[in-house]
């Protein structure tokens, strides 16, 4: 059975890079490349904070909707070993960022925070396939069969508009189940991102482009963000790219 999100009834941002925007626009260090554990200090929750107000403040003044990412990147019982935490504490940690997410929504909505269903992401490489060598119409067609279609909708996450617009067409089916992209800043493969000891942002605007196109071939596609090497930049050129054509198509 699928279940719907407010998400679908509108245009919807989320937030960038985070990790990536930490580590190399703002020298802090994130051991094991996991936002979770800043959540251990008062200046590490400070940190988070000026990250993703910025974001807030964007969705607001463009009148869209926003989706909280909590900072839980990593915050799984196979990691809190090498965090050196105790289970507990990692649940403690999750727990938090889910709060802080919370707290943030109630100041910035009058709507209650809803318990809302699964979304699930994919990556792709290059190619447009995921690592585990499947296509993305074949993954997405395997975790409908399998769960009933459950998930609300689709998303597609940390790889470029390069990797993966050449998969996507409005004419098949499948591809009206993907309400969302958090693409990455870089054309680089996950490959040459991880040995990469600068950032490679891309080109903020040529980006916004890609997304306006994307969301020109489908237009279900209402949650819009970034993922590795994206900042604000990178969002509010996405962002204003797509509010135009969202105002264009609407008025």
């Amino acid at each position: 059975m699928r279940h719907a999100l407010p998400q679908l009834d509108r245009l919807f941002l989320t937030d960038g890079g985070v990790e990536t925007d930490l580590i190399f626009n703002r020298g802090i260090d994130l051991p094991f490349f996991a936002s979770v554990l800043l959540l251990r200090t008062p200046e590490g929750e400070k940190a988070l904070d000026g990250y993703i107000r910025p974001y807030l403040e964007l969705a607001r003044r463009l009148g869209t909707g926003f989706e909280f990412v909590t900072a839980s990147w990593r915050a799984s019982p196979d990691w809190a070993a090498k965090f050196g935490l105790s289970q507990d504490k990692l649940d403690d940690l999750n727990r938090k960022s889910v709060e802080r997410a919370r707290m943030l929504q109630a100041e910035y909505s009058e709507v209650p925070t809803l318990g809302v269903p699964v979304v699930i992401s994919f990556t792709v490489e290059t190619d447009g396939r995921l690592p585990t060598g499947d296509t993305l119409r074949d993954a997405i067609h395997a975790v409908d069969e399998a769960s009933s279609s459950y998930p609300a909708y689709y998303m597609i996450n940390c790889a470029h508009p390069t990797h993966f617009m050449s998969v996507l067409s409005g004419d098949e089916e499948w591809t009206k189940r993907i309400g969302g992209i958090r693409a990455n800043a870089s054309r680089c493969s996950h490959a040459e991102l991880d040995a990469m000891t600068e950032l490679d942002s891309g080109d903020p605007h040529e980006l916004g482009r890609m997304y306006r196109a994307i969301r020109d071939e489908l237009p279900g596609v209402r949650v819009i963000g970034g993922c590795c090497g994206t900042d604000l930049r990178h969002v509010t050129a996405i962002a204003e790219a797509c509010v135009v054509d969202e105002e264009a198509c609407s008025g």
